[in-house]
């Protein structure tokens, strides 16, 4: 029986928002045969993502690789978005028409099915963007010419299919160029909180990651935050994990576990649970999967309906700052300026 966490009768609530990044083969350079083939079984998991979500009644925020919404990519690509020169050493993942048909292909079909799909759920969707090509936003190894193309071009499908532009989360997560995305009209991104093992290399970050999931430490809640380039910052609270590999040995129940950890705390402190994932970590043990999401949403509902939890998308976090920014008389209903701060940090 679900309980209500101390301190949950506090003036301003917790807030739960989930965030989902939609990118089928786009993030990987090239993609492993795994995801090759989920691609083909990812419409199938949206629709229950968004059976879930009609149930609980959850509104999310969808990121959308632009380069989805094309119908086509051939060798004649270049005319749609000419491949854009990059550093010596740099990323190079801008599409050019040379990359191999079998898995190109794959990332092009069925999307505007998917899209239709998130423009008719009920509750309403939000649609973000994930960039257009998934380039990594890095400034220290991607060419500013690059990101500012792939910016432009992210904007022009989502204009060209009536999609809004308004926030944005970062390929890999890495955050970089926020200046520019503001020049193009972006006004909130899904920031990254630190860990503490943050700098070290790859292999071993990843176990570090992996060893928080098996010791369920419980995730902390975010707090809100207006950057330097006027952009609101939402950083992620939780990864719900993929289940391939070495994250098989995660059992379910330590996910779920932290998962209603992370809500209660946010309840507790009044602060920002931001669940993050991809269609794709649900591709192994789907059932599985769906059944952790369902039993921490299950708890979402429970804190929703004794008052002590609200569930925003991205833009709606960003609509509250603005409502309180504007407020000119009386205190503002909106709970989220008690954990808004102007942010000085660097990238």
């Amino acid at each position: 029986m679900p309980s209500l966490p101390p301190n949950a009768e506090r003036t301003t609530p917790g807030t739960l928002t989930i965030s989902i990044d939609v990118e089928q083969t786009w993030g990987y350079w090239p993609p492993p045969r795994r995801i090759i083939e989920g691609v083909l079984h990812e419409p199938v998991i949206i629709d229950r993502l968004l059976d879930l979500f009609a149930r609980y009644d959850i509104r999310a925020t969808w990121a959308i690789v632009g380069h989805l919404l094309l119908d086509a990519c051939d060798r004649d690509c270049a005319r749609i978005h000419p491949p854009v020169a990059f550093p010596p050493g740099g990323i190079a993942s801008t599409v050019d028409g040379s990359n191999p048909r079998e898995w190109r292909d794959a990332a092009i079909s069925r999307n505007m099915d998917i899209i239709e799909r998130l423009r008719c759920a009920a509750p309403p969707q939000e649609i973000a963007s994930h960039s257009f090509s998934h380039i990594r936003y890095d400034e220290q190894r991607t060419d500013p010419a690059a990101v500012k193309a792939d910016i432009e071009k992210a904007k022009r499908v989502h204009e060209l299919f009536k999609l809004p532009f308004q926030s944005f989360v970062f390929p890999d997560n890495i955050i970089g160029f926020r200046p520019l995305l503001a020049e193009a009209g972006i006004q909130a991104y899904r920031g990254r909180s630190p860990r503490w093992f943050d700098g070290l290399p790859a292999p071993i970050h990843g176990h570090l990651h992996l060893l928080t999931y098996m010791l369920e430490v419980t995730p902390s809640p975010v707090t809100v935050t207006i950057d330097e380039a006027g952009l609101v910052n939402i950083p992620d609270s939780m990864l719900l994990i993929a289940r391939h590999g070495m994250r098989r040995i995660v059992p379910s129940a330590k996910l779920v576990r932290m998962g209603i950890r992370g809500l209660n705390r946010a309840v507790q402190r009044g602060g920002v649970f931001h669940l993050w994932f991809h269609p794709s970590n649900f591709l192994v043990k789907m059932e599985e999967q769906l059944s952790v999401l369902d039993q921490i949403l299950h708890h979402a509902q429970f804190l929703r309906k004794s008052g002590a939890l609200e569930v925003l998308t991205v833009a709606d976090i960003w609509g509250r700052m603005i409502e309180a920014k504007h407020s000119s008389s009386g205190p503002t209903t909106c709970p989220l300026p008690a954990k808004i701060s102007r942010q000085s940090g660097h990238t």
